[in-house]
């Protein structure tokens, strides 16, 4: 438990430090908000003040399973925090990323994923823990939308947001995207005031 409530307060503190920064976009730019946490690449191929197509490519990311008994616990979070603070192959504590990014689909599967820093790329350390893998994750290109909260979301939140972006593809004629399969995505920490959150929903090209 100590160390739970340790990894909170230093995992809190690495992703508040950036809140107050000015948010970083646009072509060949970086999501989020952050100067300081490095954040995955991405081009920017349209933007409205309704959503954004980003081309992210496969971003190498550090990933843990979520099952429906985790769902409302910071279990998954910790496992890839305390891969990140050492307990990997090369005994490296490694940089905070942006943004955090789950992957759901329908049938309730939800994967969390940390963004791998471009300086472990191609020697990303192995993690120690079996429950963690470092995976190519195939996001490509996607629609989004970003939303702005004054608290943490619950997933009844995150999915009528999912519901909100699908409105406005509907609205604007849009049908070329994977319904079944979305990421949710964060980049503050849960008790900051504002929190920022993005849907991705994956573009068939």
């Amino acid at each position: 438990m100590e160390r739970i409530l340790t990894l909170a307060l230093v995992a809190g503190t690495v992703l508040a430090a950036a809140t107050s920064r000015p948010e970083r976009r646009g072509r060949n730019g970086l999501s989020g908000e952050s100067k300081s946490l490095e954040s995955a690449e991405y081009q920017q191929i349209q933007a409205n003040e309704n959503y954004e197509i980003r081309d992210y490519g496969n971003i190498r990311v550090v990933a843990t399973s979520k099952d429906k008994t985790e769902d409302n616990t910071p279990t998954p979070f910790f496992r890839l925090y305390s891969y990140i603070d050492g307990q990997n192959s090369q005994d490296v504590k490694i940089p905070m990323t942006r943004p955090v990014i789950t992957k759901t689909d329908t049938s309730g599967v939800k994967i969390m994923s940390f963004v791998v820093p471009k300086a472990y790329k191609t020697n990303t350390p192995v993690p120690n823990n079996p429950d963690v893998k470092v995976v190519d994750l195939d996001v490509g290109q996607v629609y989004v939308k970003r939303f702005l909260r004054t608290s943490k979301a619950s997933d009844k939140d995150l999915e009528e947001m999912r519901k909100n972006l699908l409105d406005t593809l509907s609205e604007e004629g849009f049908t070329d995207y994977e319904p079944n399969t979305w990421f949710n995505v964060g980049y503050n920490a849960p008790f900051k005031p504002e929190q920022t959150y993005e849907i991705w929903l994956k573009r068939r090209v």
